[in-house]
Order: C-alpha cells, then structure tokens, then sequence
C-alpha cells in the first residue's frame, strides 16, 4: 500500500512558470538535488527532484545520513533509477461537484524512490509552501 499527501492550495489560478520556478528555488535549498518539471498540460505539472541518476552519484551529504547505506549498499533491495521524487501540481476546475476551483499539489510514496525519500519528499512540500509563504490545507 503506497501513501499520498495532498494539500489544497489557496491559488486563485494556475501558473506553471511559477511553479517551475518554485521548483527550481526548492532544488536549490538541498545539496546536490537537481529538478526536472514537466507541463503536462495546462492544468497538470509534475516536478521531478532528482538525487542521482547511478548509485555511485549520490552526493557526500546523503551518504553520511543515517541508514543511507542500507539503502543501495551490499546485500540492499534492487535500486530502481534514477532516485527521484515526483511531486504533483494539478489544477481541477469548478464543476457540478465542486462549486471552486481546486489547485493542488500532491506525492505518492510508491513515486519516492522505493518508499525510502519520502522523508525528502514531505520536506520538498514544506518549502514549497514556505516559498510561497502559504499555509495549505489537506485534502
């Protein structure tokens, strides 16, 4: 069974070049994490913060975390590249169901490198919303 977080977003529109930006401010604050974003349409943004593509390119300060090792050393579980975490920004207009637009930003654990970033993830989240100085609600 793989965890979702999802906040609710107090956005009065959708804007893709300031979450692409936002994203970039974000990878910044962690060493050696890298972004991809992608616009999948006008309404959907996936943001990919990139660790590493290969084992042996994991940056020093995340091969001195706690149990780091265990993770992709000898005798680990099958590492699956690259290892990233894919957080979601989509925006859901008004409809029948829902009287006010929805933005929302969202992870899924199963999409945090085999469950083992997803302390990274919530944390990407976090700065997100520190950015853009908003408190969201979850949804």
């Amino acid at each position: 069974m793989s965890v979702n977080r999802t906040y609710k977003l107090p956005w009065t529109r959708f804007d893709p070049q300031e979450i692409e930006a936002a994203a970039t401010a974000v990878a910044a604050s962690f060493p050696g994490l890298r972004v991809t974003v992608e616009r999948f349409s006008d309404t959907a943004v996936h943001c990919y913060f990139i660790l590493c593509r290969e084992p042996g390119d994991v940056p020093l300060e995340w091969r001195l975390r706690p149990h780091f090792e265990l993770l992709v050393g000898p005798g680990g579980a099958p590492v699956a590249l690259p290892m990233q975490v894919e957080v979601d920004f989509s925006h859901l207009p008004a409809n029948a169901d829902s009287p006010q637009d929805l933005y929302l930003m969202s992870v899924d654990q199963g999409r945090c490198w085999n469950e083992a970033l997803w302390p990274l993830a919530t944390e990407i989240m976090d700065r997100f919303c520190r950015y853009w100085g908003i408190e969201p609600e979850w949804w």
